[in-house]
């Protein structure tokens, strides 16, 4: 292992090698897109929206599964193997940990970073303002949000990155 592999990243990483914040967000959004077009498609052609619009606790708890699912499905691989999804890929930015800057495992990359936080933002109360709060973190000096610092990560330029898994 070299030097700079078992430096602490999260304490000591350069401003450069981490992603920018427009690019975060752009991954984010090209995510929501690609995730809410066929969750909302699989929803829609269920007949779950109906239940939505009568904000039916069933139908909310559903389609919210349904949207964790379909984010697995289609990002699950890059994940595992490269540290991004779709958005991220596009963008060209990836998540490592932040102390070892290898590619996370999934129950970190999916599990704590994604399933977790989303699951927490449907907690009444709570939840909206976690929503708020967690994005807002990327405005820090180390550019992360709070689902970053629940599960040790950081996202970083991926010509930064680890080579990709084969």
């Amino acid at each position: 292992m070299s030097e700079r592999d078992s430096t602490d990243i999260e304490a000591g990483a350069m401003e450069e090698d981490l992603a920018g914040r427009g690019a975060r967000l752009l991954a984010y959004l090209i995510d929501a897109i690609i995730v809410g077009a066929v969750a909302g498609g699989i929803a829609y052609a269920l007949g779950w929206f109906e239940g939505l619009m009568r904000q039916d606790t069933t139908a909310v708890v559903s389609v919210l599964l349904l949207g964790i699912i379909v984010f697995g499905v289609i990002n699950g691989r890059w994940l595992v193997t490269r540290g991004q999804t779709v958005g991220k890929r596009l963008v060209g930015v990836r998540i490592v940990d932040a102390r070892t800057r290898e590619i996370v495992p999934l129950v970190k990359s999916y599990g704590l970073r994604f399933i977790v936080v989303q699951a927490i933002t449907q907690v009444p109360f709570a939840g909206p303002i976690l929503a708020l709060v967690d994005p807002l973190f990327i405005f820090g000096e180390r550019r992360r949000c709070l689902h970053d610092y629940l599960a040790g990560t950081i996202v970083v330029r991926a010509e930064d990155a680890p080579s990709e898994a084969a």
